[in-house]
Parts: structure tokens; C-alpha cells; sequence
């Protein structure tokens, strides 16, 4: 089997080599014309902000198509990007469609995926058509693109045009021959859909170079960009179709398990993901060639990787495809080590930020630091629980962390204060008594507090969401684990994005000497 060449595309083995901080914010979340944020001139707005207020990361939420509740990390594909995030300004300077046609007024307070799915869809489609009125460079680098992205982007065009052909992406429902990828099937389908498939080829090119031309714009003003890897795939994805050997399915390609994680402070229940598990016996015969190429993608999109849910490296939670909820469930044994090893040795470089919350053991550390990826500590945790919390608490931290006041999966800090306050129970009070002693009595001063300790801590990156540079309360809250409405919607309004807030964002980082210096 012929492999890729090792990905060399990064200053450094070492991660994070210096003091550095920078803000969490999803492109969904940013300003824009369009009801969500895209990869256009907002963007761009967002990393100039971002430069004035001496920031040298911009972490954003998974790229990838969104699944079911709007979520990133539910993903029909791990290696596409979420045609929503195209900027059609971009694509009117393209001379693919008028300037005239692209809708204005579409920026508000909720990201509104409806609105711009249908907005978006017409007026790629009329872009696709008007592609010969491109520039000769464009149309090369189209050309370049499908031949240097085969390995990922046959596979999701062919699927994506399946699903819409068939009206399902329940891929084990079609009839079989597609189903079972049979070759004589797959090459008749492939003619009939032929231009179908180009137009999912076109997108996601345009995807490509909004997203590249954006990276290139954040690099030359010092900043580099975080992206985030879930750790599963969901089974109504390419993924799992056109890798089926990959994961643990019967004869007839359905999961024998889900994945999920256990009871914890999140979800009293545990929680069930429903995404498919890898057979990572099967895995590993391969030299985890699945992952080499998903994470060869990632590392032609992003500088540095958070690798989410990482202690399912070491050990996964499988919940039987029949469990009523995920308390049922068992702990079975990861890849650990020899995972790391053979993409290091096929990568060349594992620029990766562990993920390591949840249900984490000493093993799941000895991982982590055999590697020396930098493991994540969320203040909210280390504030918020009596007992066993000082691990996040910013007196604790070694210098290669990354500090959190709080995740897309925390309420903001105001929010998360307030609701400390509120809680009227006996463990209630006693944690708004720990966090009045150690924070301040008010929300606003909490927050305050919060960022000073984030930036002060030993942690060499600091990381923060931007509602909390903003002082946001709960309403601005991203997501709320265990619950399949209301998230992934909030939106950053452009007047919110001052120099005021740049500059109180940038006398934090001097005081704390997080000025990244140039290599």
C-alpha cells in the first residue's frame, strides 16, 4: 500500500515552546452578512482584532460538515469542510456570481443555519456554473486541488451525492451493491451522478482556498490557528462507508456499540454519542491508516490539533447499541502508545493538544506525557467543586498545559458564576462560599478575577472564549453538553469588537508576558 510523505509543515516539534495566549471562537460565531459567520471579510476583521489585542492563537471549533443539532462535532465527514462557512463576498470577487446577488443584512445575534442553507446552496450552484468566468490561476488551482486531494475528496463527493440522490446519508439502508461499495455499482453511479459530484468537488475547493487564504492573512500578522478533532465519527458518515473494516460493525455494516463517555458532572446519565467504534485491532494491522489521512488533512488546514476526548486513546467507553442509557456501558482498551509512535513515524510531527477531562487515569497522563502534548486545565473546575479540584486550579499548573476559564462546553464565566449563586442546595452554598473567597462576589468581578489568574498561571498557553473577553452572561453560551437544541448558535456583533476590549485584552497579555517573540 503506498503511503503519503511525511507532513513537515511546523516551526517546531515543541507545541508550545513559549508564553502565548489566544481566544476560542468558532467561524460560525463571527459577524457577517450572511444569518452565520463565514471564512470572509469578518474573518479577517476577527484576526485583525485579534492582532491589535497581541493575541498569537485563534482556536476554532471543527470545520468539518455539521450533523445532527447544528453540531461540528457530529460530522457526515472528517476530512470536508462545512460549505455554510463559504463567504459569497469572496466568491463575488471570483467573478463566479455579482456582487448584486449576495444578501445583505443576514448578521444577528443567533447564527441561523435554515436560512443560510438555503441561501447558500443556490448560490454556490449558480457559482459552479459561472466557473469558466474564473481566472486561469483559479481554474488551476481547482485542478490541483482535486488531484492532491483525491485520498479524502472522491469518497465525500460520491457520498454526498449518494445521500441526495437516495434521500438518506443512512448508508447501510441503501441497496446493497452501494451499500457493500460493489465496483461494477460504484462505476455506473459515478457516471450517473457525474456532475453532481463535480459540483461537491467545486465547494469544497472554494472551501479550501477561502480557508488557506485565511490562514495565510492570520500568519502574516503573527498568529497561528487551533483546530479540533473529534475523536469519533458518526456511522451515517464516508467515514464509516468507505472504511467499514475500520470499525467494530456486523455482517450487515450496522455498529455492534456506540461510543459515549460515563456519568460525570456533565450528564448525571453518562452520555451516548451514538458515533460508530474503531476495531482498533483491524487498526492497527493498517498502521492506522485511516487516521494518518485524517490527520494529514487536518494538518494541511491547521497549525496546531486539539485532539478531543483523548483518553479514548487509552481507554473508550463502549455502550451496547440496545443500552437504554450510557451508565450501561464499559471501559474497553485504546491503541495507547503504539497509536502515537506510527503516526509520528508516517506525520513526521504530532503538533497535538490532549484533551484530557473527563475520566482521566494516571495512564491516561503517562500517555499524554510520553508524548509531551500539552494536556488542557478548565478553571471553572478547579472553582467549582469542594473537593479533588486543585488539579485545575492555576497555583497547580506546569508550564506545558493550556488553561481554560472555561470550554465551548462551559457556561461563560458570568453565566457560570450566577448559577453558583443561585444554587440554593446544601452543595450549593458551600461552592458559592469557595468561589466568594476565592474569586469575587459579583459576576462581573469573577470574571475579572478569572482572567487575571488564566494569564498569571504558569500555563504557557492561555486560551480564552470570546465571550468571556466580552463579559458575557449564560445567554451567550455555545453549548450545553447532553442537551440537542439551543447550542452552536451564538454570534460575536460586530460593534462588540472595539478597540477597548483589543487593547484591555492586550495590556492582560503584557502584564503576563504571553507576547509571543517571532522564531
Amino acid at each position: 500500500m503506498t503511503r503519503l510523505q511525511p507532513v513537515r509543515d511546523f516551526e517546531s516539534e515543541e507545541v508550545i515552546g513559549q508564553r502565548a495566549s489566544g481566544v476560542l471562537c468558532a467561524i460560525s460565531s463571527l459577524p457577517s452578512q450572511a444569518p452565520i459567520g463565514d471564512l470572509g471579510p469578518m474573518a479577517r476583521v476577527f484576526v485583525d482584532f485579534l492582532s491589535q489585542a497581541r493575541q498569537s492563537y485563534w482556536q476554532l471549533l471543527p470545520v468539518c460538515p455539521i450533523g445532527k443539532g447544528n453540531s461540528p462535532y457530529s460530522s457526515p465527514s472528517s476530512s470536508a469542510g462545512e460549505f455554510l462557512l463559504i463567504s459569497l463576498e469572496d466568491i463575488a470577487k471570483e467573478r463566479l456570481i455579482k456582487r448584486s446577488d449576495v444578501p445583505l443584512g443576514g448578521s444577528g445575534e443567533k447564527a441561523s443555519y435554515a436560512a443560510v442553507r438555503r441561501i447558500k446552496k443556490k448560490i454556490l450552484k449558480e457559482a459552479y456554473q459561472n466557473r469558466a468566468n474564473a481566472s486561469s490561476e483559479f481554474l488551476e488551482d481547482f485542478d490541483r486541488f482535486q488531484e492532491d486531494g483525491a485520498y479524502w475528496l472522491e469518497d465525500y463527493c460520491l457520498f454526498s451525492s449518494l445521500a441526495s440522490h437516495l434521500k438518506t446519508c443512512e448508508w447501510d439502508l441503501w441497496p446493497k451493491p452501494l451499500r457493500d461499495r460493489d465496483p461494477s455499482a460504484m462505476a455506473e453511479i459515478k457516471i450517473k451522478l457525474k456532475e453532481e459530484i463535480h459540483l461537491h468537488r467545486f465547494v469544497q475547493f472554494l472551501f479550501q482556498r477561502q480557508f488557506h487564504h485565511l490562514k495565510a492573512y492570520a500568519r502574516a500578522q503573527g498568529i497561528q490557528l487551533i483546530g479540533d478533532i473529534p475523536i469519533f465519527v458518526p456511522h451515517p458518515s464516508v467515514d464509516v462507508w468507505a472504511h467499514p473494516k475500520d470499525f467494530l460493525l456486523d455482517r450487515n455494516k450496522r455498529m455492534k456499540a456506540v461510543a459515549g463517555c460515563p456519568p460525570d458532572d456533565f450528564c448525571k446519565e453518562g452520555q451516548s454519542w451514538g458515533n460508530a467504534l474503531y476495531d482498533w485491532q483491524a487498526q492497527r494491522q493498517n498502521n492506522y491508516l485511516f487516521w494518518e489521512k485524517r490527520l494529514r488533512r487536518m494538518m494541511e488546514l491547521f497549525d496546531v490539533i486539539r485532539l478531543d476526548h483523548f483518553i479514548g486513546f487509552h481507554r473508550y467507553w463502549e455502550i451496547p447499541v440496545d443500552a437504554p442509557t450510557a451508565a450501561s456501558g464499559s471501559w474497553k482498551p485504546g491503541p495507547g502508545a503504539h497509536f502515537f509512535k506510527t503516526l509520528k513515524k508516517n506525520l513526521g510531527s504530532l503538533p497535538f493538544i490532549a484533551e484530557d477531562l473527563g475520566a482521566v487515569t494516571d495512564e491516561v497522563w503517562a500517555l499524554r506525557d510520553e508524548f509531551s502534548f500539552p494536556g488542557m486545565r478548565v478553571m471553572q473546575f478547579g472553582y467549582d467543586e469542594p473537593l479533588g479540584a486543585s488539579y485545575h486550579q492555576p497555583h497547580t499548573f506546569p508550564e506545558n498545559c493550556v488553561v481554560y476559564p472555561g470550554t465551548h462546553d462551559n457556561d461563560t464565566i458570568m453565566g457560570w458564576h450566577e448559577s453558583l449563586l443561585k444554587d440554593d442546595s446544601p452543595e450549593g452554598r458551600q461552592k458559592a462560599m469557595l468561589i466568594k473567597g476565592a474569586l469575587a462576589k459579583t459576576s462581573r468581578g469573577a470574571r475579572d478575577v478569572m482572567l487575571r489568574l488564566a494569564f498569571s498561571s504558569p500555563a504557557n498557553l492561555c486560551m480564552v472564549s470570546i465571550q468571556d473577553v466580552l463579559g458575557l452572561d449564560g445567554r451567550a453560551r455555545m453549548n450545553k453538553p447532553g442537551t440537542a437544541k439551543g447550542n452552536w448558535e451564538y454570534r460575536v456583533l460586530k460593534q462588540q469588537l472595539t478597540g477597548k476590549v483589543a487593547l484591555e485584552l492586550s495590556q492582560l497579555t503584557q502584564a503576563y508576558r504571553r507576547i509571543k517573540t517571532a522564531p
